[in-house]
């Protein structure tokens, strides 16, 4: 990477289209002379490894470049998201835990326990037990597909309430 310097004091980073410097010399950084990089102000810069951050409440962006015992390096800068935007995060997060929610019945089958799979369930439940129908055809998280009964789908039910439940609070 490489950036603009004028008399110490970094002004930014070169791009793929920063290569015209002056009416003479129209060549990409590192194909310039080390005297021509001088007199343009160009010098390279050292690229620091991304600092850990939370990306549910911080931003990362490309500081500026310091000067580092003689060697320009790259900086970054971490700031605080507004208090909005990371409870928006926290209700993005939350929302997708939720959209891919399965739970394991005792009889070991595994259902899908999303919002829309527990409205289905509690139809089904409603309709079996309303016509004293013993079970329902029931497609499972893996897409297999059971006789499902009412005792297996009010479990499941009660299971995916209860983890949604679990992660509700933001």
């Amino acid at each position: 990477m490489f950036a603009l310097v004028k008399d110490g004091v970094f002004l930014r980073y070169l791009t793929g289209g920063d290569y015209r410097f002056s009416d003479t010399v129209q060549q990409p950084p590192q194909t310039l002379t080390s005297e021509e990089a001088t007199s343009f102000g160009v010098v390279k810069v050292t690229i620091a490894p991304q600092p850990a951050y939370d990306p549910q409440t911080q931003t990362l962006t490309r500081g500026d470049a310091i000067l580092v015992n003689g060697v320009w390096e790259q900086q970054w800068n971490i700031d605080q998201l507004p208090a909005s935007q990371v409870r928006m995060n926290l209700k993005i997060k939350r929302q997708r835990t939720v959209d891919e929610l399965t739970v394991t019945t005792a009889a070991g089958n595994v259902f899908d326990g999303d919002e829309m799979s527990q409205t289905r369930m509690t139809r089904a439940i409603i309709a079996l037990q309303a016509t004293g129908t013993a079970s329902i055809m029931w497609i499972l998280a893996d897409n297999t597909t059971i006789q499902a009964s009412v005792a297996e789908l009010t479990e499941a039910l009660v299971l995916a309430g209860t983890a949604q439940a679990a992660v509700w609070s933001i």
